[in-house]
């Protein structure tokens, strides 16, 4: 039996036979040429006139060989980490480009047509993550740290390790992951663009407080944080200036400087340090152009003040009325309590004068940056505790757990309403956000992750 679906000039079907999954994943008209893969396993029989018919065949194939080139290290733990999801997502992108070369398709095919193949009949089904591929999902009071079965329909939706939305198609040089080129050749070093579109002229706006920048850092940091690709010997960000190409980590764009740079001259540095960030995966791990992945929660829901996973949000908890663990540094003095301090791995995201000092430990990573976020954070922890030490007092009957989740909740909505009712009106308009509604949306778009929400860069 055969299952057709037409989209955008695509024709999808499937064919079952007893021996296995065999037959056309995916049927492109107009194009007409057959794999050297579907000859070598001797589904080339399947072949359309005008037609081009992409195999289940072609894509194990595919998918055997970009694991072979690539390497699929096995995951080192339990839990599945950034750098396991990167991995994977490479050797999916290098399917993609095998196949798309294979068979000669053209970008639309291969940013429209390749996603449609389903992938849970191939060998890619195997190594495909459980929570990409429709987990079960029970209805309960709290919502998940990472977002997973937040909405009960779409499980994946809005969930920590998944892939940003793109508002406009990739624009590789490929079409696959190759980056973007110019019309002539190469792009322009990024550092010469922003010299001369960033003069940095020190204009002061007297209608706002820094407070407002601070606040943006602050929800940037809970919608996105993009996972770094990192050198599979050492675990740390690749090196990528002055090493031979030859040498060179595949992630590798290192950034050109002028010599004549104003800053950057005073200190003879000609190259900047730069690295891609790490491949993700789509849902059921489809094929396709490369993603970027999304390390936390794509909803506003203070997920910087409590980690977007269970394991990191216990380190942060005092198991205790409902209260998060603070640090009271000043208590003989009659001040407040701080922020914990970063015991374990203290270097990751600090700059330490001297081992016997530590920075802060949050939600989030980069708790540390400056001094306003770090504020924000502290401003965040302090509330909760008042807020649970209140409920508690009003419901002595609930536990640890219950006050926790409940000052949980409360949080996440106080900074989705001051991020809507009073962040938003003042940096975009109430009159545009009348306008527009400002409708929410499942997933962060890229084009919100890599602006940062910082204000200099605009």
């Amino acid at each position: 039996m055969r299952v057709f679906l037409y989209y955008l000039g695509v024709a999808l079907f499937s064919c079952t036979q007893a021996s296995g999954q065999s037959g056309c994943a995916l049927i492109i008209p107009g194009i007409g040429k057959s794999s050297n893969l579907d000859r070598f396993h001797g589904s080339d029989h399947l072949a359309i006139p005008g037609e081009t018919c992409v195999t289940y065949d072609s894509v194990n194939a595919a998918f055997q060989i970009a694991r072979s080139k690539i390497g699929l290290p096995a995951p080192k733990g339990k839990t599945l980490t950034d750098q396991d999801i990167d991995n994977l997502g490479n050797v999916i992108v290098e399917t993609t480009r095998i196949i798309a070369h294979q068979y000669g398709l053209p970008r639309d095919a291969v940013y429209n047509g390749l996603p449609l193949i389903d992938t849970k009949k191939t060998v890619i089904n195997k190594f495909c993550p459980a929570y990409l591929k429709n987990p079960k999902c029970e209805v309960k009071r709290y919502r998940e740290y990472n977002g997973m079965c937040n909405n009960l329909e779409n499980p994946h939706w809005g969930a920590a390790l998944t892939a940003n939305r793109r508002v406009l198609p990739a624009a590789y040089a490929d079409g696959i992951s190759a980056p973007r080129e110019g019309v002539a050749g190469p792009l322009p070093s990024p550092r010469l663009v922003s010299a001369a579109v960033h003069r940095d002229l020190g204009y002061h706006d007297h209608a706002v407080t820094v407070f407002l920048t601070a606040w943006g850092q602050a929800i940037d940091h809970d919608l996105t944080l993009t996972a770094d690709s990192k050198d599979r010997a050492t675990d740390e960000d690749p090196v990528c200036c002055d090493i031979p190409p030859e040498k060179s980590h595949p992630s590798c764009l290192p950034i050109e400087i002028p010599p004549n740079d104003k800053f950057y001259s005073l200190f003879r540095k000609r190259c900047h340090e730069f690295a891609r960030s790490a491949a993700s995966l789509k849902y059921e791990c489809k094929l396709g152009p490369r993603t970027q992945l999304n390390m936390v929660t794509h909803p506003l829901d203070a997920n910087f003040v409590y980690g977007s996973n269970k394991e990191a949000s216990d380190t942060l908890r005092a198991f205790r009325r409902g209260m998060m663990k603070s640090f009271p540094a000043f208590k003989e003095l009659g001040l407040r309590e701080l922020l914990p301090l970063r015991m374990e791995n203290p270097d990751d995201g600090c700059l330490r004068p001297s081992p016997d000092i530590f920075c802060f430990s949050a939600g989030d990573g980069r708790v540390n940056q400056q001094p306003m976020l770090t504020t924000i954070h502290l401003l965040l922890l302090r509330e909760h505790n008042r807020i649970a030490t209140e409920l508690g007092r009003l419901n002595q009957h609930w536990d640890d757990e219950r006050l926790f989740q409940e000052t949980r909740h409360i949080i996440a909505a106080i900074v989705q309403h001051i991020t809507y009712s009073e962040f938003l009106p003042m940096v975009l308009g109430r009159e545009v956000m009348t306008r527009y509604n400002l409708i929410l949306e499942k997933n962060v778009r890229l084009s919100l992750c890599c602006s940062y929400l910082h204000y200099k860069l605009f």
